[in-house]
């Protein structure tokens, strides 16, 4: 996604860069699912969904801007939901500390270096979780 944006020549749409990412099937609907599931979720357009968040002027980078919608798309739309509903099938109550509102807000202050460093991602998280983790 930043080589696509670095790189990005003539006609370069942002939404679509990023929901190819992470979306296997964006743009497949009408060949992969079948009438009564287009019906449902036929309407639904993910790329004006996270577009405020990808072209939101108030973020300092591209990389905090990705993050943001990260959190909005996959953590709060995806990975929350999903986490909440198994929990409550087996009786346990689940916190997700990496999507406080606190945490996030102060994140976001910082330096985007400090979460992607070359090839690393979540290059600050895995040097915290350094001193508490084993080395293997």
């Amino acid at each position: 996604m930043i080589a696509a944006e670095v790189y990005a020549g003539e006609g370069y749409d942002r939404e679509r860069a990023y929901l190819a990412t992470y979306h296997r099937f964006h743009g497949l609907t009408d060949r992969l699912y079948t009438r009564e599931a287009r019906s449902v979720v036929g309407e639904v357009d993910a790329g004006a969904r996270i577009g405020p968040y990808l072209n939101a002027a108030g973020f300092s980078s591209l990389l905090h801007r990705l993050r943001a919608a990260n959190l909005w798309l996959k953590g709060a739309q995806n990975i929350a939901p999903r986490s909440r509903q198994l929990a409550v099938v087996h009786g346990l109550l689940v916190h997700a500390p990496f999507l406080d509102q606190e945490l996030v807000e102060w994140s976001f202050g910082l330096p985007s270096e400090w979460f992607l460093r070359g090839p690393c991602e979540k290059y600050l998280l895995k040097r915290t979780a350094e001193r508490y983790l084993p080395r293997r």
